[in-house]
């Protein structure tokens, strides 16, 4: 319970000396309204969508990472602030894991540490996320081994529905 009441201002405060003159920072303004959501009326998903609106964004560009995360935003009020756009998994997670900025990664890439060993935070998202498309390639007229088809198995079994299981005892083998 809170006893105390609260205020939520930037360092420079409403800054009425500088008033219209470009010098004060309009996104300290915006951050701080999201303190004030987050710890005056623990309107906690509403904090941490406002701050991430304000961040500075790392876009991946490999494969569908940067179409997956614009459908994403195209689905919100806000437009993210690209601060980088990059191929680069390991400097997206090392940036992130630096506070230089805020990426969304699929399962597939994301782990908790950068490569320098510091940690990556996550943020659970309540809305629907798109789907990223998934393919699996493999060499031409390559022999299957017993891994490489329990790895495709399980790969048609997560991403291809519906699915029929196959009788006790038989592989897919195809």
């Amino acid at each position: 319970e809170r006893n105390y009441p609260s205020m939520f201002e930037p360092v420079h405060g409403s800054a009425p000396d500088i008033a219209g003159k470009g010098l004060a920072n309009p996104i300290a303004k915006i951050a701080s309204f999201a303190m004030c959501l987050r710890y005056s009326f623990n309107m906690v998903e509403e904090a941490d969508l406002l701050e991430t609106a304000i961040a500075d964004v790392l876009d991946m560009t490999v494969d569908e990472a940067a179409d997956t995360a614009m459908r994403y935003w195209t689905k919100t009020p806000y437009r993210p602030s690209v601060m980088l756009r990059t191929t680069s998994v390991e400097a997206v997670r090392s940036l992130v894991a630096n506070g230089l900025g805020v990426s969304i990664l699929s399962d597939m890439v994301y782990r908790p540490w950068s490569l320098e060993g510091r940690r990556l935070e996550t943020a659970e998202l309540t809305d629907a996320i798109p789907a990223m498309n998934v393919g699996l390639v493999w060499r031409r007229d390559g022999e299957f081994t017993s891994q490489m088809n329990a790895f495709r198995d399980y790969f048609r079994g997560i991403f291809l529905m519906p699915q029929t299981p196959a009788p006790p005892g038989a592989s897919s083998g195809s």
